[in-house]
């Protein structure tokens, strides 16, 4: 992942002081913006989760609707797809067969 340039904060003179300060400000505030922009930094990792052929749900602990999900280790062949709106407490996932996989939450 990379992060916006923040300038160099070079002061040559004390009048600058305040000029420096207030582009470091904008800069933190152009940082925190763009890391809002990335839901994947708000993620948990779920190991080991057990699914049967057909729906499953699947708990998560994020308190809140999801925005995605990555499969991240899968024991099989198994299709794996969401077969229904999440909400803020359960993913819904349909395999095409009995599998053990581990899934990102964000």
């Amino acid at each position: 992942m990379s992060f916006p340039q923040i300038g160099p904060l070079i002061i040559s003179q004390p009048n600058q002081v305040v000029s420096v300060f207030n582009r470091l400000i904008n800069q933190i505030g152009n940082l925190v913006n763009y890391m809002n922009g990335k839901p994947q930094l708000d993620s948990i990792n779920l190991t080991n989760i057990s699914l049967a052929a057909g729906n499953n749900q699947v708990s998560h602990t994020l308190g809140k609707v999801l925005t995605g999900w990555t499969l991240t280790d899968n024991t099989s062949a198994a299709t794996i797809y969401r077969y229904a709106p999440s909400n803020n407490t359960t993913l819904f996932l349909n395999s095409s067969v009995a599998a053990t996989i581990s899934i990102t939450v964000f």
